[in-house]
């Protein structure tokens, strides 16, 4: 299990923390990960679990559009010599 800090002092008052955890499927990560739910949950914490593929997926479009960008300037710039 992973954790983010959030911030401290008079700022932090909208900060959140952040926990993760990277679980293969059909292993016994998985049940001790619903045990680290139920906990997180009974702490007050929200859960969500993300795919890998919803990372993936997301991670490619950025890339995308990092590609998309840098032809965008490079036109830019030819432009402007």
């Amino acid at each position: 299990l992973g954790r983010i800090l959030r911030p401290k002092g008079k700022h932090a008052v909208n900060s959140k923390a952040y926990f993760y955890s990277l679980i293969s499927c059909d292993t016994k990560e998985m049940y001790y990960c619903s045990k680290r739910q139920q906990f997180l949950l009974d702490q007050g914490y929200a859960y969500k679990v993300i795919p890998a593929s919803a990372i993936l997926d997301q991670w490619a479009r950025l890339v995308r559009k990092k590609g998309e960008i840098k032809k965008k300037m490079g036109t830019l710039d030819e432009q402007l010599r």
